[in-house]
């Protein structure tokens, strides 16, 4: 193969147009939130170029996205070399390192999807096509509603794994047609007198012109060998990233699969090869055990969305048809006999499929009623509580870490048009929480209210489903709270082999809470018998915060007890003092019931009560 097409001068070159005078130049300033705390960059190579591939379906065959390493020395070194050394000087004038960058050998990173459309759409005019909005669009995006991209940001991800700021990319349509286009994505910056914007394109057009892709066979051909990409005439895109960043290795891509897209893998709609690994619906669970990057716990994890994947298949054990679906799921939107099988089934141990309808409100549109799907199972003794929230097959990490923290395995899967628009609109530019506002306020009559009411619905229903069954376990921490010798002494002689002693037996819950429409209830806990009459019971109430303790930062303008906004309905049981936020009652019988009403029914109300 010769490489000569790719270097010769009569081809492709760098160019960046000049930013006028008259003209604001805004700078790309969302990279980070591709590689922050929530999302490492490896991680966020995968989903967005999973992400990407899966938007554009093309057959019937499952998707195959690959992801391939190849080191480059020797002539090819040079090649690749000669190409971006034109680079230089933009990334000098926007401060990137390159300091040992053509040390050889070097890498390409190499991301290629397979049984996709390719880019569709016009290559020589601004459109509305795929072709258009991956090359030439920055923060807008033209994907269809139910589509998992929606931010037009996601490319980035791509940019900013290379060293230098660029990536290649071959597309290949149904037509038949190839096209090889380059593009660097850097800062705005100057060099000499020129303001260049952060966009350059690797390109054979002259300056003032729509930068036009490469159809050359010859350079083409070229590309493909240098830069490890195999596709052979298929439809598809082809993407290479010259000198990625440390840390995206073979191992890091493989397991950020199989913790990202282990749901569309275990539900066969998706392939992914990394390296010479291949890893579908049939070996995901035997790669998982052999990968020294995946841990107990996320094993643990992808038994249990196998499980889901097989209940999806069915139409779920129990539908709550009663409920409104527009507040939030309480006690009270289920019948005593439904509840009853749930409990039964939760407590045997076995998966809860529950589906829950969703009025969704568009405002140039009608109401529409559409569902998501919540499964529920009890969680190993071991194990942390851990849950799957899903938008189609796209997992949101973020939502595990604040929406559901209970002690379960739980997954709640939206798949239902009308609430996929909703939550689509709802995310992050990284697509990994459901907390972005803009969209929905432009597009949503009182969609935040609702997304709100979707995130924490798998938690109100293990709470509902758990009620009864709670207790109060006053040491269960004193493990993780003891505090060790500051010194670090060692104790001198033998040590006392004597066994610990034996953990309390718990002690029963006096008082149980349950949700209501706009407020709580407090009724009789298994407790409730073994205590004398009457009895002291003090309960604090708050709205729940992301931060800081929210009986504290209480307000009065949030609610005040001691105003008639409030309603206090009492059986058995006299309040003897009130307060802003906190009741002091005189339970005068086990069979009490308290209901306290009239909270915001969007906001997220706790209590605590306590026996005084």
């Amino acid at each position: 193969m010769t490489y000569s097409v790719l270097i010769n001068g009569n081809g492709p070159v760098w160019r960046y147009s000049p930013i006028p005078d008259d003209q604001v130049a805004p700078d790309v300033t969302q990279r980070d939130q591709f590689n922050n705390d929530s999302v490492e960059l490896k991680h966020a190579v995968v989903r967005e170029g999973v992400q990407n591939s899966k938007d554009q379906p093309y057959g019937d065959d499952p998707v195959h996205v690959r992801f391939g390493l190849k080191t480059l020395s020797g002539a090819e070194a040079s090649v690749l070399r000669k190409m971006m050394e034109p680079l230089q000087k933009h990334c000098h004038a926007c401060g990137l390192d390159l300091n040992g960058l053509f040390d050889e050998p070097v890498r390409v990173l190499s991301i290629e999807d397979f049984n996709t459309t390719g880019l569709i759409g016009a290559i020589d005019s601004y459109d509305d096509g795929n072709f258009h909005g991956f090359w030439r669009r920055h923060g807008g995006s033209n994907k269809d509603p139910s589509k998992d991209g929606s931010h037009g940001l996601g490319k980035l991800v791509f940019s900013a794994s290379s060293r230098m700021g660029a990536i290649f990319g071959l597309s290949i349509t149904s037509d038949g047609k190839a096209w090889l286009l380059g593009q660097s994505i850097l800062n705005n910056h100057r060099i000499g007198e020129e303001r260049l914007p952060a966009h350059g394109f690797w390109t054979s057009t002259p300056p003032g012109s729509i930068q036009l892709p490469d159809g050359d066979s010859a350079r083409i051909a070229a590309a493909s060998q240098l830069f490890g990409w195999q596709r052979s005439g298929e439809t598809g895109l082809s993407i290479a990233v010259p000198y990625p960043v440390e840390g995206i290795t073979e191992d890091a891509l493989s397991a950020a699969v199989i913790t990202n897209y282990f749901f569309p893998i275990i539900a066969g709609t998706l392939i992914v090869t990394v390296g010479d690994q291949t890893i579908d619906a049939t070996n995901l669970f035997e790669v998982a055990e052999a990968h020294p990057g995946i841990s107990d716990d996320e094993r643990r994890h992808l038994e249990f969305v196998g499980s889901v994947a097989e209940a999806a298949k069915s139409e779920p054990d129990f539908v709550l048809d009663k409920f409104t679906g527009d507040r939030r799921l309480t006690q009270e939107d289920f019948g005593e006999d439904l509840l009853k099988k749930i409990r039964e089934k939760f407590a045997a141990g076995e998966l809860v499929s529950v589906r829950l309808p969703i009025k969704v409100k568009p405002k140039h549109a009608q109401d529409e009623m559409t569902s998501v799907d919540l499964y529920l199972r009890e969680k190993p003794d071991d194990a942390h509580p851990w849950a799957l929230f899903a938008r189609n097959s796209l997992v949101l990490p973020g939502e595990q870490k604040d929406a559901f923290r209970e002690a379960a395995f739980g997954a709640l899967i939206a798949t239902d048009p009308g609430v996929v628009r909703l939550l689509r609109d709802a995310e992050n530019p990284a697509h990994t929480k459901w907390n972005a506002r803009e969209k929905v306020r432009k597009n949503w009559r009182n969609g935040e209210a609702t997304v709100r009411d979707i995130r924490f619905s798998l938690r109100d229903l293990h709470r509902i489903i758990t009620a009864e069954a709670r207790q109060e376990y006053r040491d269960l921490l004193i493990d993780v709270l003891s505090i060790k010798d500051p010194e670090g002494k060692k104790r001198k002689g033998k040590r006392n082999k004597t066994p610990p002693p034996k953990p309390p037996t718990p002690t029963p819950r006096v008082v149980q809470e349950t949700r209501i429409a706009d407020g709580v209830r407090l009724s009789p806990g298994p407790g409730a018998a073994s205590k004398a009459y009457p009895m002291g019971l003090r309960v604090r109430l708050a709205y729940d915060m992301l931060a800081g303790n929210p009986f504290k930062a209480h307000s009065p303008l949030d609610f005040d007890l001691t105003k008639k906004a409030i309603s206090r309905s009492l059986t058995n049981a006299v309040i003897r003092t009130s307060k802003p936020n906190s009741l002091l009652i005189e339970v005068t019988d086990k069979d009490f019931k308290i209901d306290i009403t009239g909270f915001d029914p969007n906001r997220d109300l706790i209590v605590d009560a306590k026996v005084v």
